[in-house]
């Protein structure tokens, strides 16, 4: 694809295939799309901090549980309370392994602030026995044996990503983001127009 043609694509006068779409014009589309959404990243409430990513309950019984010993973070400003959002997720099957019930998860995440991550992560499996009312349940622990987050370029991402799946998938992931928030203020803004309308109702019943 020349150069008048990726112009014609990005500027919305052309449809290309995905397959056509070379790898460094993949990376110039997510750059446009996460230039586009960046400012209005500190209206969407789905990140979360990454602390509640590491450790958290699965349902009634399961859990994922992560140390601080087997953590690696990038060693640029980034922390447990840095907000993030998953955008993509590729979880391996459970394989048996020397040390029983293996997997690794690779997630694609995007901060509040608009930066990349690839967070890598190994687990174990064990079972928990004796739980919930009478004893009769059982929980499972997923326990973290590595958990690294890398802060990446959108060349660098790319690469992970289409190891995984198709780059399309994750521009795709981006714009459900700002949808679900549009979504999300679209209905506290019909709520306020409710309570606005409410307001005028009684406005209007008192005389001067």
């Amino acid at each position: 694809m020349d150069t008048s043609t990726r112009l014609s694509f990005l500027n919305g006068d052309l449809r290309i295939p995905a397959s056509e779409i070379e790898a460094t014009e993949w990376v110039e589309l997510i750059n446009k799309a996460l230039d586009i959404c960046k400012p209005h990243l500190k209206y969407v409430d789905q990140f979360k901090e990454v602390k509640h990513m590491l450790n958290f309950n699965d349902g009634a019984y399961d859990r994922t549980i992560t140390s601080r010993g087997v953590m690696r973070f990038p060693p640029e400003a980034f922390a447990e309370t840095t907000r993030c959002l998953c955008l993509l997720s590729r979880s391996c099957h459970w394989e048996a392994s020397a040390i029983g019930a293996s997997k690794v998860e690779k997630k694609a995440l995007l901060t509040q602030s608009g930066q990349w991550l690839w967070w890598v992560a190994s687990y174990r499996q064990e079972t928990r026995h004796g739980l919930g009312y009478r004893a009769h349940h059982t929980g499972t622990d997923q326990i973290a044996i590595s958990s690294e987050f890398k802060i990446m370029d959108s060349t660098s991402l790319l690469r992970e990503v289409t190891a995984l799946e198709n780059p399309f998938n994750l521009l795709k992931a981006l714009s459900d983001v700002i949808n679900g928030a549009i979504a999300e203020k679209e209905k506290v803004l019909a709520n306020l127009k409710s309570k606005r309308e409410r307001l005028h109702d009684v406005f209007q019943r008192i005389q001067f």
